[in-house]
């Protein structure tokens, strides 16, 4: 999986049709396109979308198959540490809290679901923009390998 290059993502082909495309977009919703054209803006938005899906893939690629356990590592674990914060504030809090109502044990802690949501969005975030980094061709100072 190290074979695959970022440089060969071409965001700038991906992005270009981007001001055209609100354009074209902008005249659709005010009715003034045939229908005709209508299918080529559906057809653009298409092919937009999908080379957008496979830039996502090969850097998800390039990630997963890094030398370095802070980057193949890294996300995965975070991803864990927030799915289980979901599993745990979602269905365990509430079925231990109603068991306790029933069968008179204490309740559990609940975690604060604000404070767990902000810590996916910025996983999220941060993954984006790491991704608009690498198609940048920024790399870190201690991760060569990708």
């Amino acid at each position: 999986m190290g074979g695959i290059n970022l440089a060969n993502i071409d965001v700038g082909s991906v992005l270009s049709g981007a001001g055209t495309l609100i354009t074209d977009i902008k005249t659709a919703i005010t009715g003034k396109l045939s229908p005709e054209e209508q299918a080529v803006i559906d057809d653009k938005l298409a092919d937009m979308n999908q080379q957008l899906l496979l830039a996502q893939i090969q850097v998800n690629n390039t990630e997963a198959g890094s030398k370095s356990w802070f980057v193949a590592g890294g996300r995965p674990a975070a991803i864990w540490v927030c799915d289980l914060g979901l599993l745990y504030t979602f269905i365990i809090c509430p079925l231990l809290t109603w068991g306790g109502v029933h069968f008179g044990f204490a309740a559990p802690p609940a975690i604060d679901g604000n404070g767990l949501m902000s810590l996916i969005t910025a996983l999220l975030g941060l993954g984006g923009f790491r991704t608009w980094e690498k198609t940048q061709g920024i790399a870190s100072s201690q991760n060569k390998d990708n």
